[in-house]
């Protein structure tokens, strides 16, 4: 028969029982904390996490992994790792060496691996497992993925880009010169050996102002513009003579780049031209330019010399043009004309009066042109008045012209009245032959 428990060992296990499930109690509510907190971890780490059983089954996975590789949870949930085509066969094959190493205890470093999402595209990603056991008994695998594509992909141009420097820093015809903030040489290219005349293992870690390539004037200069500059941006090119290893003289360009962090100075970069044989150039240039000035300022002094000359010449070509034409009109005029009219008043025969007529015409014809120097010349004068002007200047007597001119004498002082008049000679005691002959 078994023994009934007394009335106090009863109330011992139900304060027994009432304090398990008290435990029992706080027990869930840790666990359900606990939970929560890893779900949320789970489900928010920026690392895609899979939870894999111990022969490669996905059970669970986070929302980043179907994010990274860009298939449903339901296309990997229960399928077997090793059999997705989301990795190439050799790196599968060292993702199943690395499942093992775990598996027998070993810790293998983490793996890098190309992993392929739904769509094809290529994701670099480090692969790191760790193993879930009860005891002595595998439950599973926790296999961590980060994405590295980003990373790889701005590793790779920061090397392409580092290799880019790498070939214009040392292939470039100019020197290029890395500075920390007072000038120190942090790295220039061996065009300095061409420039300055050192090597650049005598240059790094040197400061210019101290080698003394530069002088401390413009060593003072350069640094004045350059904590005089707020931001990032080129300082305006500088033209300096600096002072090779050899003592010679040579004139550089200085280009050069602030590199500050905030408003703090870090360094620089310089470019640095030889630009000697330029200005030397330059020089030469404007030497000739100044040559050709003066010879353009004394070509110009003579052919304003030449011009003027000229203008002379021609001067004077008119004017003897001029008395030349007017000795022909006035020897037509004096020693022609008086006598064709004597002819004309003969006897002549027919034949002969057509000749006389020809010669008339024709002598009008070589005189016409000039016929307006004598109109200008007497003015209005009649050419009876002109006729007798001209002999008059030869010195003829009134009696005379009257003989020539087949006139009585009378008429030929009615004439030279005229004359007078018309010259403005009246009444005023000036001979009119020396008058006619100042007209010339």
């Amino acid at each position: 028969m078994p023994v009934k428990p007394t009335y106090k060992e009863l109330e011992k296990k139900v304060k027994k029982l009432e304090k398990d499930s008290k435990l029992l109690k706080k027990l869930k509510a840790q666990l359900w904390e606990t939970n929560e907190k890893f779900t949320a971890v789970f489900n928010n780490v920026n690392d895609a996490i899979l939870y894999v059983g111990p022969d490669g089954t996905i059970i669970d996975m986070n929302d980043r992994t179907v994010e990274l590789f860009g298939h449903k949870r339901k296309e990997l949930a229960g399928k077997n790792i090793f059999n997705l085509d989301i990795l190439s066969h050799e790196d599968m094959r060292t993702a199943w060496k690395g499942f093992e190493d775990v598996r027998t205890g070993k810790s293998p470093p983490p793996d890098e691996f190309r992993a392929f999402r739904k769509d094809r595209s290529v994701a670099v990603v480090k692969v790191n497992t760790s193993i879930i056991k009860k005891g002595k008994k595998i439950k599973g695998f926790l296999t961590f993925v980060r994405d590295l594509t980003e990373k790889k992909k701005a590793e790779e141009e920061l090397r392409a880009s580092e290799g880019r420097f790498k070939t214009i820093f040392e292939t470039a015809n100019d020197v290029i010169v890395m500075s920390d903030n007072r000038g120190g040489v942090i790295d220039i290219n061996e065009k300095c050996y061409d420039v300055f005349g050192y090597k650049r293992k005598e240059l790094v870690g040197k400061n210019f102002g101290e080698v003394g390539i530069f002088l401390p004037d413009d060593i003072t200069q350069l640094f004045k513009r350059i904590d005089s500059f707020e931001d990032d941006r080129p300082i305006n090119m500088e033209e300096f003579e600096i002072r090779r290893k050899d003592n010679k003289r040579v004139v550089v360009e200085v280009n050069s780049t602030i590199l500050k962090k905030g408003k703090k100075l870090q360094g620089f970069i310089s470019i640095i031209r030889d630009i000697t044989r330029r200005k030397h150039a330059e020089e030469v240039l404007k030497m000739h330019r100044e040559q050709l000035e003066d010879l353009v300022k004394e070509r110009t002094v003579n052919l304003e010399e030449a011009n003027t000359a000229l203008r002379v010449l021609l001067k004077r070509r008119e004017e003897d043009k001029s008395e030349l034409e007017d000795k022909v009109l006035f020897s037509v005029k004096e020693l022609i004309d008086p006598y064709l009219l004597k002819l004309k008043q003969g006897r002549l025969r027919d034949r002969q009066k057509a000749y006389l007529d020809i010669l008339e015409s024709n002598l009008q014809d070589i005189t016409s042109p000039y016929s307006h120097k004598l109109t200008s010349r007497y003015l209005n004068l009649t050419p009876t008045e002109i006729q007798i002007a001209e002999l008059v200047k030869k010195g003829k007597t009134s009696k005379e012209i009257a003989d020539l001119l087949n006139s009585s004498q009378r008429a030929i002082e009615f004439h030279r009245s005229n004359l007078r008049d018309k010259l403005g000679l009246k009444n005023q005691k000036v001979n009119l032959r020396s008058h006619l002959l100042s007209l010339v």
